[in-house]
């Protein structure tokens, strides 16, 4: 059998034996189109950058050899001996996996492979675990990964979620199940981030104490009230309750560090007053509540909260004791009923304003608001340009949308900082002369204008002008109330290849 020794090569060819080779498929299609491997032998070889996938491996031996990123696809026919790769990906595997015992891996995933219960084996060095559409119904198995520390178990219909011995993992994923109970959180004493989101859990009356727990993901679940049970969680920072069917709070309910409270999506009439109960909050999501009418007076006590989000609402009004939050830098008011901003004008330190698709239709008074950078009016039919908006030095990003705009004022030009204007769909036949001289103005969107007219007035503009249409979704509308399903998992590893993940964990 032909044999090479200490090459650097792309490409593997069959009836062959390799030593000491080098192989490289980062630029090689080899990533994606899986390769088929006959009669090899790899000694003491190493395979970087893009890493190699397999689809057949008949009567092939690795030893000594290290992979990068090694996919293996459906049982082989290979010997396996004192290997090491940092990531395994095996695809439409069956038991049992003891090929693996001899392999040294750092984050090993199973997905779409016929196991029933996790793997009973001891794999060397597994600090990740993902397991995907496997339908896994026993995980008593886990605690035999000794130096785990991130585990998956998505989409594998697991309905009960119970371990024999104590794990060490701070990273716990469990999304797209079955489950009905709450974890026993006395077998993950080291338990950092916790996500069930898309599962069927109505309370969390199972819970004890974790010390450890900070991010807890309850997103698409069952839950009624804000639970009791997060004081359980003495430094929890993040909790995501995104589209449950929340509709009050429990009056025992308080956490003195949580940061980050999302409650889209739920069934809130009003935000009571036990929101004070949440002092060091930062940011508070409220968006798609829609019945909700009415804010507790208490939100004033939430002295640290820097941005507010209440999107498609019932809301009309705004309690005054608002002015006092002197940290909140973003306020999200799109598709409200608040009709004036008498109450939004005081709180001075405000950076982002969004008003789009409102009752908003004067907006006297935000000349006050001399910090604002982003001002969001898409949607709001106004028939003038409001002429106090010229006033705002500080403003960097203009949209006023879709109304009956004929002019812009000679005015805009104070906007010294401007670098961002969409006023698309209106009734624009010139622009001021003054535009051009806007040296920070980047970017100019009059799509839906008298185009032809503007012609002119475009050509002066040294900027990117958009004048036609296009289908695009502003990306600030694509945040946590996008309703996306998705069961692609996803671990973020500064030292690892990034798989696509979840879209449900991008809300934050």
């Amino acid at each position: 059998m032909k044999s090479i020794r200490g090459k650097a090569l792309s490409e593997i060819e069959d009836n062959i034996e390799y030593y000491g080779c080098t192989f490289h498929f980062q630029n090689n299609p080899l990533w994606l189109d899986k390769v088929k491997i006959t009669n090899c032998l790899f000694d003491n070889c190493s395979f970087r950058d893009g890493g190699i996938a397999i689809s057949h491996a008949a009567n092939c031996r690795f030893t000594h050899c290290s992979f990068t990123d090694l996919v293996i696809d459906k049982q082989q026919d290979s010997v396996w001996q004192n290997c090491h790769a940092h990531h395994i990906r095996l695809e439409n595997i069956t038991d049992p996996l003891s090929f693996l015992q001899d392999i040294q891996v750092s984050w090993l995933s199973l997905s779409n492979c016929y196991l029933k219960k996790i793997p009973t084996f001891q794999v060397k060095g597994v600090e990740t675990l993902s397991i995907l559409r496997c339908r896994i119904d026993d995980v008593t198995n886990i605690s035999s990964y000794r130096n785990l520390k991130k585990l998956c178990l998505r989409n594998s219909q697991i309905k009960n979620f119970v371990t024999k011995d104590k794990c060490e993992v701070t990273f716990l994923d469990l999304a797209h199940n079955q489950l009905s109970t709450f974890p026993q959180m006395e077998y993950f004493p080291n338990l950092r981030e916790l996500n069930l989101s898309d599962n069927r859990i109505e309370n969390l009356s199972t819970v004890k104490t974790n010390s450890c727990l900070e991010v807890l993901n309850l997103t698409k679940n069952k839950l009624r009230e804000l639970p009791a049970e997060i004081k359980y969680f003495p430094h929890l920072r993040e909790l995501n309750l995104y589209k449950n069917q929340i509709e009050s709070f429990n009056e025992l309910t308080a956490n003195s560090s949580l940061e980050s409270l999302n409650l889209s999506r739920n069934k809130l009439r009003e935000l009571p007053m036990e929101i004070q109960h949440f002092p060091q909050l930062k940011t508070l999501r409220l968006n798609c509540n829609y019945p909700l009418q009415k804010l507790a007076p208490q939100i004033s006590r939430l002295h640290d909260l820097e941005q507010l989000e209440l999107t498609d609402t019932k809301l009309a009004h705004l309690p005054g004791e608002m002015s006092k939050l002197e940290n909140l830098r973003s306020l999200d008011l799109c598709g409200s009923c608040v009709e004036n901003l008498a109450t939004i004008c005081q709180i001075t330190n405000l950076e982002n304003l969004y008003l789009g698709n409102s009752q908003i239709r004067n907006i006297e008074g935000i000349s006050q608001l001399q910090q604002l950078k982003l001002i969001d009016l898409i949607f709001s039919h106004f028939s003038e340009f409001p002429k106090e908006i010229c006033a705002l030095k500080n403003l960097e990003y203009l949209y006023i949308t879709s109304g009956h705009i004929s002019e812009i004022p000679r005015e805009i030009c104070q906007l010294s900082k401007l670098k961002h204007l969409e006023i698309s769909d209106h009734q624009l036949k010139s622009l001021p002369a003054e535009m051009h001289e806007m040296a920070n103005l980047e970017y100019v969107d009059l799509e839906g204008n008298d185009v032809k007219s503007l012609e002119e007035d475009i050509r002066r503009l040294g900027c990117s002008v958009k004048t036609y249409t296009e289908p695009d979704i502003p990306l600030r509308y694509l945040n946590d109330d996008t309703d996306v399903d998705s069961d692609v998992f996803f671990i973020v590893d500064d030292d690892s290849p990034q798989e696509i993940l979840d879209v449900d964990d991008l809300e934050e």
